[in-house]
């Protein structure tokens, strides 16, 4: 062996032993980031997972975490960064899209939000998250008739999401579809019994359609529920005292309530 592959073997033998315990830190520094993420502390895992990068800036799993921590960890900014790094290497990851968007949208950056749901829902058809925020965008912008068609497709992929029923039975009401809305307001207190403001826009619903019966009975069981005197109670009681009176319903479209885009519920975050 000549004096050159000798020391060849000299270096691997020092830097090998070396390499491997990089890459041993690394595993750990990733697996503890993880695991902080998992159980919701994004502060402790941004460091843990930023410094299993340093070892493997390659690992492109770790660096999904790390962007999804700085996403939720209240830093979009260098959250976006990060994604686009990722997408740069994995243009076809929906996830990624996904949380792009949410980055950009912790950012007021709307659209570049939407675009990213849209690619997110294009890559991967039965994404709940992409379309149902896309349902929030499309009411921000107006656009009622497209945010009950992201919801509906929400429901066709999860018949139970409840977010997606409340939302779509309020713009359907927006709408002037009553009948839509009394049957999405019907399987939401199904879902969610307890939840008391349900069983009152199920006793509107029932009023608008001219069903007094099933309308004092729904919102009946919204005060048993309910039992806060505010303003919301006292909205129901008049109401109640209307229909008890005879009180013809207003026009189908005309909500005694006043269901507003601003009464839907918030986007999930992820």
């Amino acid at each position: 062996m000549t004096p050159r592959a000798v020391a060849r073997v000299i270096v691997l033998a020092l830097v090998l032993p070396l390499l491997s315990g990089c890459g041993a830190l690394a595993e750990k520094d990733k697996n503890d980031g993880i695991a902080l993420y998992n159980a919701g502390k994004f502060a402790d895992a941004i460091p843990r997972l930023e410094k299993a990068l340093e070892w493997e800036p390659g690992d492109h799993e770790t660096r999904g975490y790390y962007a999804m921590a700085l996403t939720r960890g209240g830093k979009p900014n260098e959250a976006i960064e990060q994604w686009l790094r990722v997408l740069k290497f994995s243009p076809e990851w929906a996830e990624a899209h996904y949380w792009l968007g949410i980055a950009y949208l912790s950012t007021d950056r709307m659209k570049k939000a939407m675009e990213h749901w849209v690619r997110t829902a294009e890559i991967d058809s039965t994404h709940i998250g992409a379309h149902y925020n896309l349902g929030l965008a499309y009411v921000k912008m107006g656009l009622l008739p497209l945010a009950v068609e992201e919801w509906s497709t929400v429901l066709l992929i999860d018949p139970t999401h409840y977010e997606a029923r409340v939302n779509r039975a309020r713009v359907r009401a927006l709408q002037g579809e009553i009948a839509g809305t009394l049957e999405d307001f019907l399987v939401a207190v199904a879902i969610r019994p307890d939840a008391a403001v349900n069983w009152l826009s199920l006793g509107e619903a029932y009023f608008l359609l001219g069903d007094s019966a099933h309308a004092v009975a729904s919102i009946d069981s919204f005060f048993s529920r309910h039992g806060e005197q505010d303003e919301t109670a006292r909205k129901a009681r008049v109401l109640r005292e209307r229909i008890v009176a005879g009180e013809k319903p207003p026009p189908i479209g005309a909500s005694p309530l006043g269901i507003t885009p601003q009464s839907l519920a918030a986007p999930p975050g992820g």
